[in-house]
């Protein structure tokens, strides 16, 4: 079978055509995103920290490990009003990560250096 160049461009572009829509139905195509969609959703749980305020997700599985996002500039903590349960720092605009409890329940936690900065941990 000869192909004439004129045949080689028009199988060129319908193969870019396709191309060009295989790539808009692989990456969704919608244009617009979910905005209930959460990194806790795509599988990393995290506890944000952002304007003197803990932003917790609304349960955690039991002994998961969780990524504490400070967003402030300050330092803040995350403590268990349990003595000796979890205690952590986080200084301004870093991030660490720490095992929550084995144990289902619910965990009031606060920030040592913020007595505004109070919520609630739900492990279950």
């Amino acid at each position: 079978m000869r192909t004439t160049p004129e045949s080689r461009r028009t199988l060129s572009g319908w193969l870019l055509a396709f191309l060009l829509l295989l790539a808009t139905v692989a990456c969704g195509g919608s244009g617009g995103g979910d905005s209930t969609e959460t990194s806790a959703a795509a599988g990393a749980v995290q506890i944000v920290m952002s304007g003197n305020k803990f932003q917790v997700p609304a349960t955690v599985a039991p002994g998961a490990t969780v990524t504490l996002v400070n967003k402030d500039k300050v330092e803040h903590s995350v403590t268990s009003t349990q003595s000796g349960l979890f205690d952590v720092e986080v200084e301004g605009g870093e991030t660490k990560t720490f095992a929550v409890p084995a144990t289902a329940g619910s965990y009031a936690i606060y920030c040592r250096y913020h007595s505004g900065m109070t919520g609630t941990l739900v492990v279950g």
